[in-house]
Order: C-alpha cells, then structure tokens, then sequence
C-alpha cells in the first residue's frame, strides 16, 4: 500500500494471540484463511533457525512442546566457534552499511532466494543469508524462513535460543505492517479521514492522553469481544470510514479469549497514612508474591499480576504522589499498601485511569519494562566474577521465581546493550532459613576482558545505577516437590540458576529418606571455582548431596577429576533413566557448546525430555 492511501485510512486490526506452547501444525490446518493474505499456498508448518551445536530435541521449557527437528553433516569450518569469528570479523554482515532500515513486507519478501534471504523474528529482521552454511538443520529448513515473518515457527522449534545475540551482525532493522490494498474493500476508492487513527487492543493510540491527563473521547474504540469471529470481508460504514480488518483466531488454546481467566476486580480505600489498592480473583487461586511486578514512581501506579499465562495489568496516574509501597498477597485477593507522601491528606479520588488498565493481556505479549536499581555492594567471588547487590526502588516490587533470570542494561541514554542473568542468594546453612531482603537482587557475574557490558560492569561501583527488567523464565519449581533424585550439571557460571533450587530442593520436609541431589561443577582451573568453601560446607552438613569438581585445566597439584564432561562420567555419575517414573531431573546450565554437548549425550542416554531443563 503506498503511503497516501495509508495516511487516509482508519486501520483497526485484531490480532489473535497464540500460546507459546500452541503446536503450529495444529494453527495451520484450522485456522481459516486469513483476509490479509493474498497467497493460495499454506505457510510452511516447521522452521528451524538453530544455532550450531544447538541442543537436539530436548525443550527449555518442560511445558512447552518439542518441534523436532533434523540435523544436517556441515562441513569444516562451519561449527559454532566459525561462526562467531565470522560475526567478530565480518563488519556488514546485514549488508545495509551499517544503517537501520524500516522494512515493509513487501520488502521482505523480495529476500526470499538463498543468495538473498531475510526474516523477521519478534519484529526484528535479519538477513540470514551469510548464515545458511552454518545451520545445523540444513539449508532448506532455514529457508522455510526467509522473506516472512517465521517467529511462530522459530519459537515451536526452539524459543530458548538467544535469536538476538546469536544474528546480531545480520540485524537489518524493524518491520513495519500495513494492510494489504486488495485485502480492503471500501464503498469509494479513497477515504478522507482528518487523522488516522491507529487502534490497539481497542485503543486509538493516536487518542492517548500524556500521562496524568484524562481519556479523549475519541480513545476508546469498541471491538468484537467473541472469543472465535468467523471470517470477515472488511467494509466501510456510511457515518464512519474507519476500515476494520479482523483476522480470525484460531480454535480455543491456551492464552486464547476462551481460555481467558475470569477478570478480577479492584477497588481502593484510604487511611491517614497510606493508599490500599486490592485487586480481588476469588475464581483464580495460587497467586504468588513472585507472580507480582510493581512499579510505583511518583503518581505513577503500575501493576502487572500473573494469572495462569494471562498478565493483569494496572495503570494509574496517582492524585498525589506516594513515597513507599508495600505487596500483600491473600487467598483471593492482592492489596497494595502506598505511603502517602503528606500523612493526613485526604484524597478525593485514586486518580486518572490510563490506556490500558485494567486488561487482559497473554504473557507472550507482555512489553518488558526496566527500572533503575542501585548498586549496595560489589563483592569479588573468584578472579574474574563479582556479585552485584542490586537494590529495588522502595515503591518498586519483584520477586523473581527460582530459575529466572532478568535483563539488566546500563543506565545510559544511548546504551541499549542488553544481557541476562539469573539472580542467586547465599547458600543456605543448617541454621539459615529466612529469606534474603526481597528489595536485594543478587547476580553473580563473570567479566570478560572483551565484553560490552562487562567493561561498563567493572566501571560500576556502590551507589551507582544501573537497569533491571521483569523476570523471565521457563523453570518450574513445583516440579521439585516430586523429584527424589536431583543432578545439576553447570559449567562456569552457568552455576547460577543452581543455587536456587538446590537451596529449595534442600530446604523441602523430609518427606522422603531417598532424596538424593548431584551437582557437577565443570570449571577451567582451581581458582575459577565459585563458592567452593560454602559447598563444601554445604556438603558436610547434608549427607544427600554430593559434589564432583571437574577441571579442563588443572595444574599439577589438583587432584581431581580432569578434562571434560563426557558420555562416561554421565554414565557413572547419574541415575539410570528407569528412574524416571520415581522422580528424576537433570538441570544444565553453561555455555551453549556446553549445554548443546550435555543434552545431546543426556538424549542418547535415553533420558525423557520430562526429566531434563535446559537453563538460559
């Protein structure tokens, strides 16, 4: 569509959602055809865009179906370490001199040839062409990509890859979708509208107020609400040219409006002293501190709550401003406890409700937010890896689940590199069991002589600031209440995410005598050992734990086991698979090689993809 005819339209498109656990193959065959599309020919069902020595078969999230998908023989210098000297060495990969492109989908598709081939994943376009001969699942399988946008299919076979870190050098730029000319049926071939509105979830964000000021008239937009449309040919009113394009969602599925939670309520009261915010969900139960994110700045209110895959989100321009917050979590409600900045003021009203609050949204489609935290204490661990304290705003609340992780980027205008990492806390005693200060996050960091963030990282010190997104993560650690035999197998600091369940693994009632939990640390040398004293005291005192220390690089004096984590001491280290049926997990963290290497043995092994989670 040209860019006059786009500036005379009022475009409102509802998109369906779809679970991250939804199988493609099933999205293809039912789905009715889309009035976007102009092409007869089905969408590929499968894409594999894996990085080299990608994990086989084996899921990061023990929730979310397996894509399976076939591996090809690369030639000589086509392995994982090739490519990353090519990207390091290689300056316009992306083959755009270096600058960032609006692409449309008409440009997209013009890169659909193996000498040519772009796509789009989560919005973001890359030109995968210098890629092809390093793709373990073979040429054909990538190009079922190219020239579209192939995030679905990327994220059935295998979401945890690190897309963004892994085409960094092939980045072209961001996508833009506008509907098709031929797919808009109007009573006249030209619409003359004012101002174009453009409408999500129900909203003309062209009608959004600055924060703090009311709702335009013109703001709220009414859409279907049925859970299933049928298709619809896209037509213009006589007294309203605005266009409605309805894409038609799949059969009912998780994250769907079917499978929607029941909305909750919420109402506000006051006291001398504090603001109290409760939002009631007697249908939905289970709630968790960790499935609570609160950000409160100012006037600024916003919430977001966790319901079984669905984000409740809260957003609210406060009357007055608060100064501290404190989260409350019932059995069918959450309460939010604001300080009052001027004790004894009486407010009239909560405030100016904002876009936004108050929806339903799928957690797939939760926009991530960060929030400046301080920096309490740098604490050196090893030679090369430090423990930063990092404190919370007091009107900030996160509590991160065991086994996520969160993104952390410098707080800089300009600065938009972006690393993850998981928190972790001390190890627990025999005499410790309280909790660490919730308002703390802890992250164990290795610094890289030649990284990006970890040469801001050594710059940091106590007071400074630095960015802390939402938790994010696939761990599921009800999971532990069933296992008796636990092996956590890390590389590095790939030990991280380790801490934490073996902390609640150790911690859980003695409901059995046969609980037995493994960890095997692989490191370089004897100094890159990360808390070795406190494991080892940990060991002493809990007779189920084992530890095995394995060294690549070991000096002359060290005497335990050397090289690598192999086929042979998995064999003579882990249970046997059979032990499944009696509650058996395999976590892995490390290096992708590392982790790759691990899962593929673990699979020849015969160990069930239940029974193994592969960390970020």
């Amino acid at each position: 569509m040209s860019t006059a005819v786009a500036n005379n339209l009022s475009i409102s498109l509802i998109v369906p959602q779809m679970n991250r656990g939804e199988n493609i193959n099933n999205r293809m065959k039912s789905a009715p055809p889309s009035p976007l599309s102009t092409s007869k020919t089905s969408p590929p069902s499968t894409l594999s865009l894996l990085q080299p020595g990608t994990p086989r078969n084996f899921k990061r999230s023990l929730s979310t179906p397996v894509v399976k998908t076939r591996r090809v023989s690369l030639g000589q210098g086509c392995g994982m370490l090739d490519w990353i000297k090519l990207c390091r060495n290689t300056e316009d990969m992306a083959g755009t001199g270096g600058d960032e492109l609006i692409v449309t989908e008409d440009e997209l598709a013009r890169h659909c040839t193996v000498e040519d081939a772009w796509t789009c994943i989560r919005g973001k376009v890359y030109n995968i062409t210098p890629y092809f001969k390093f793709h373990p699942g073979g040429v054909d399988d990538l190009l079922k990509g190219a020239g579209k946008d192939s995030t679905m299919l990327f994220d059935e076979a295998h979401k945890w890859v690190n897309v963004e870190s892994m085409l960094k050098k092939c980045y072209v730029g961001t996508i833009m979708y506008l509907p098709k000319r031929d797919s808009i049926r109007t009573r006249s071939d030209s619409l003359s509208v004012p101002k174009p509105k453009i409408i999500i979830d129900g909203i003309n964000r062209n009608a959004l107020p600055r924060r703090g000021c009311e709702y335009t008239d013109d703001a709220t937009v009414h859409t279907p609400q049925s859970p299933i449309h049928p298709t619809l040919d896209v037509t213009s009113e006589e007294t309203d040219s605005s266009a409605i394009v309805v894409i038609p969602p799949s059969p009912v599925r998780k994250n769907s409006d079917a499978s929607r939670p029941t909305m909750p309520y919420w109402d506000w009261n006051q006291t001398d002293d504090n603001i109290n915010i409760q939002v009631v969900y007697t249908h939905n139960r289970g709630v968790q501190e960790s499935d609570i994110v609160l950000d409160v700045d100012g006037k600024s209110f916003e919430a977001a709550i966790q319901f079984d895959g669905w984000i409740y989100q809260m957003d609210i321009a406060l009357l007055h401003p608060v100064t501290h917050s404190k989260v409350f979590v019932h059995t069918t409600k959450v309460e939010f406890r604001l300080t009052k900045s001027t004790p004894h003021t009486h407010w009239k009203n909560i405030g100016n409700i904002l876009p936004g609050h108050g929806q339903m949204v799928s957690e797939a489609n939760r926009e991530m937010k960060f929030r400046n935290c301080e920096i309490q204490s740098v604490t050196s661990v090893t030679h090369d890896t430090k423990i930063f304290t990092l404190s919370l705003p007091p009107t900030c609340h996160i509590s991160v689940p065991i086994g996520h992780h969160v993104a952390i980027k410098p707080n800089e205008p300009g600065n938009d590199v972006e690393r993850s990492y998981t928190p972790i806390e001390n190890l627990i005693t025999p005499d410790l069991r309280q909790d660490s200060n919730q308002s703390d996050i802890q992250l164990m960091i290795k610094l890289y002589k030649d990284g990006v963030m970890s040469k801001h990282l050594s710059t940091l010190k106590t007071g400074d600031h630095i960015k802390v997104g939402d938790p994010q993560g696939t761990f599921e650690v009800d999971k532990l209440e069933k296992v008796n035999d636990l092996v956590l197998i890390a590389a590095g600091t790939g030990f991280t995410p380790m801490i934490r369940v073996l902390n609640r693994f150790l911690t859980l009632p003695e409901s059995s005598s046969k609980r037995n939990v493994q960890l095997i640390f692989a490191n370089k040398t004897e100094r890159d050992i990360a808390m070795r004293t406190e494991l080892d005291n940990l060991a002493k005192e809990y007779k189920c734990l084992k530890i095995t220390h394995i060294l690549s690089t070991p000096d002359d004096h060290w005497n335990g086991l050397r090289g690598r984590v192999n086929a042979d001491l998995l064999k003579t280290h882990l249970p046997s698979p059979e032990k499944d049926q009696n509650g058996l997990l395999v976590c892995v963290c490390g290096p992708l090689p590392f982790t790759a290497g691990i899962s593929d043995i673990l699979m020849d092994m015969n160990y069930s993809e239940e029974s193994v989670h592969l960390f970020q």
